[in-house]
């Protein structure tokens, strides 16, 4: 516990090279990690396969995600106007 309070006291932002060390690496190293396991797992699925792919169902936009296309830039745009 008492560890935690003093990196604490060292991240912040006067002195750059300490946040980077302890709150960047960490986050990058993470985000590594887990797009490692992403190109792992889309291989294991075949993605990279080079025959046709097939569906269990045919994906379109209908007409209530028109709706909800329109609706979102409605609100958006009444958001920034009022």
């Amino acid at each position: 516990m008492k560890e935690k309070f003093e990196i604490k006291e060292l991240i912040n932002v006067k002195n750059p090279l300490i946040y980077i060390e302890y709150v960047l690496v960490p986050i990058m190293m993470s985000t590594v990690r887990i797009a490692d396991e992403l190109s792992a797992a889309s291989l294991t699925k075949g993605l990279s396969a080079g025959g046709k792919r097939t569906h269990i169902c045919e994906v379109r936009i209908n007409a209530a995600d028109w709706l909800m296309i329109v609706g979102s830039f409605a609100m958006i745009i009444f958001f920034f106007i009022f």
